[in-house]
């Protein structure tokens, strides 16, 4: 229980001050809590809920004023619903914020300070029922940061293993061919002892157990993002070796069937070449006038390449296209005869058909989609809206300036209206406001405040002389009276 007292003092001149004189805490009984959770309600006022779980009840000061004070308490109790943990070796009870509670374990009652804790066990928690798991694996990470051990279905990674402490060990019963290791949060593994981890330091017991789970939590999920991105990391680096080695052998794949396009990715440059004694040769090439043969035939053989009428000082000699990139004089035959043959030679396709040239089409072509349809469920943004809201965003700080500056204008239009000046035509178009309409405006609103002013200022000053000029009037009439009635009295 809360009791605030105020002090509430009347003071000369009709002032009133209340201010708060002292707080205490007011540790109630087992009995008194319960009925409070029971019935809602208590000697100082009912319970009610509040945002967060708890209920309080809501007394505020009533001021009562004296001359000399009058001191005035005001009550009100807090009931909150509690998690708190048990260590089973020791029977100790612990809350995350009120540290360790001070109880009586016949009754279930405890004490923090000036808190009463009452509390239910269902389940007496003991060594024999505290949660186990058997037959994990132990994964070892080695990160650059040094090792990660992380224990399978039980989302605990930790970074070290360490010794425990006689109180960790309370409750296990320990076995031969077994070590043991504790966690930072006072988990204790049970490894084979022929493993070869050795412990660091020794794990600390003097943590309450509510802040190990937060500890082992916020731990666990760190080492996990860690673990995430190292393997990421590596993954990337397998990913890079794996491509670098892919490119290798689809180079070496393709070296004899287009040695040119395999030795200019090498040489980042453009060459002519050949592969030969598994070696690549660069040619050297000369520019030629050559001319494309409408067919196929040489010498009662069907060629399995274009052929090229190319022009070399006063001879012609006929030619075929080699890798579609350039001319020679060797001539190839083809083993299966087919109706139709494409090439592909400078970003064109030259196609045969019958071995006759027939057409020569761009390599690349504009492909159109018709007639797509979309199925509208599957979208849910709206044109209409994106388009405001990317108008909102890359519009400039001028217009910003001018839309704040419409908005003030409308907001204060009767106000303007009021004394006599029309705003309409300068909020007719705001977006066309410069600052010589704005300068003018103000001018105008100046001059018109200021006549305002000046005819109070003149009224006023009106008011003034003709009071004083009264004033005085009055004060000459009245003195002449007395003088007079003081003649007449030295006459009598």
């Amino acid at each position: 229980m809360t009791i605030d007292t105020h002090n509430c003092i009347h003071y000369l001149f009709g002032s009133n001050v209340c201010y708060l004189v002292r707080t205490e805490h007011q540790l109630v009984t087992k009995k008194e809590c319960e009925l409070w959770e029971q019935r809602h309600f208590t000697s100082v006022g009912r319970l009610l809920p509040s945002a967060d779980g708890s209920m309080t009840t809501k007394n505020i000061l009533e001021p009562i004023y004296g001359w000399f004070g009058n001191l005035i308490e005001v009550k009100n109790v807090e009931l909150n619903y509690l998690t708190i943990t048990k260590n089973v070796v020791t029977e100790e009870l612990h809350h995350i914020s009120l540290g360790k509670l001070f109880c009586n374990r016949k009754f279930k009652t405890c004490t923090a300070g000036n808190w009463r804790i009452n509390y239910v066990e269902p389940r007496e928690k003991t060594c024999e029922t505290i949660p186990r798991s058997d037959n994990k694996t132990l994964t070892i990470h080695k990160t650059s940061k040094g090792n990660l051990f992380e224990l399978d279905e039980t989302n605990l990674i930790v970074s070290n293993l360490m010794k425990c402490s006689p109180k960790s060990l309370a409750c296990i019963k320990q076995k031969k061919k077994s070590r043991f290791f504790c966690t930072m949060t006072n988990h204790v593994l049970e490894i084979p002892e022929e493993s070869n981890i050795e412990p660091i330091g020794t794990a600390d017991d003097n943590i309450p157990a509510s802040l190990r789970n937060i500890q082992a939590t916020m731990t666990s999920i760190a080492h996990g993002s860690f673990l995430n991105s190292e393997n990421l990391r590596n993954y990337f680096k397998l990913v890079t070796c794996e491509m670098a080695r892919a490119n290798i052998v689809a180079l070496m794949g393709s070296q004899s069937l287009n040695p040119s396009q395999v030795l200019s990715y090498l040489l980042e440059r453009e060459v002519q070449a050949i592969f030969t004694g598994g070696v690549l040769r660069e040619l050297r090439c000369s520019k030629v006038q050559a001319v494309l043969q409408p067919n196929l035939y040489y010498k009662g053989h069907v060629s399995d390449r274009p052929l090229f009428v190319a022009y070399t000082g006063t001879e012609a000699k006929l030619t075929s296209l080699r890798q579609g990139r350039f001319l020679t004089e060797k001539i190839s035959s083809t083993v299966t005869p087919t109706k139709r043959k494409t090439f592909s030679f400078n970003n064109s396709l030259i196609i045969y058909k019958n071995n006759t040239l027939i057409d020569q089409i761009p390599a690349l072509k504009k492909i159109t989609i018709k007639n797509v349809e979309l199925e509208e469920k599957k979208f849910d943004i709206l044109e209409e809206n994106l388009n405001e809201d990317l108008q909102e965003v890359t519009r400039s700080e001028k217009d910003i300036t001018q839309l704040q500056l419409k908005n003030l204008l409308l907001i204060t239009k009767e106000e303007y209206i009021s004394d006599g000046i029309n705003i309409e035509e300068l909020l007719a178009e705001t977006h066309t406001m410069d600052y010589n309409n704005v300068r003018a405006m103000l001018e105008k609103i100046k001059y018109s405040i200021w006549k305002k002013i000046k005819n109070i200022l003149e009224l006023l000053g009106h008011v003034y002389t003709n009071s004083a000029t009264i004033l005085i009037i009055v004060i000459i009439i009245q003195t002449l009276r007395e003088k007079c009635g003081i003649k007449k009295k030295e006459g009598d």
